[in-house]
């Protein structure tokens, strides 16, 4: 998506931009794979962690809210500029869902199956914040 000519070509007055900057190396030859190859969930990562203490959800999301406000990895998302030239978009603010499942009474072979089907979930670069540096 060449991101100015979707956003009325206005910079300076989106709110929605925070800085728009060239893309790394790395952040190039993921943005190439997900142009020639959009289907591709090889370079998702996931981690899994079973807590056997209450949990105070609230409390969770809100540090995971403050850890993507103050890494501004978290709040990118990738796109080209008015010469096609491919860009990080840094965004001042971005609303990262969260979901909590409860799986406390789930088998191992169930909680597997689950945690492979979110790991293969397609992130979308143009829309979906956190990309690797």
């Amino acid at each position: 998506m060449n991101y100015f000519q979707n956003h009325n070509n206005d910079l300076i007055s989106n709110p929605e931009i925070s800085s728009v900057y060239p893309m790394s190396e790395g952040q190039k030859g993921l943005w190439f794979i997900h142009q020639i190859a959009p289907g591709n969930s090889a370079y998702n990562e996931y981690n899994a962690v079973k807590i056997n203490s209450p949990l105070d959800i609230e409390t969770w999301k809100a540090t995971w809210r403050k850890i993507v406000e103050r890494h501004g990895i978290l709040r990118t998302t990738y796109g080209t500029d008015k010469e096609g030239e491919p860009v990080q978009i840094v965004h001042p603010m971005m609303n990262v869902p969260m979901q909590v499942i409860d799986a406390k009474d789930w088998s191992e072979e169930q909680l597997k199956q689950e945690i492979f089907a979110c790991a293969d979930v397609l992130y979308d670069l143009e829309k979906d914040p956190g990309g690797a540096t």
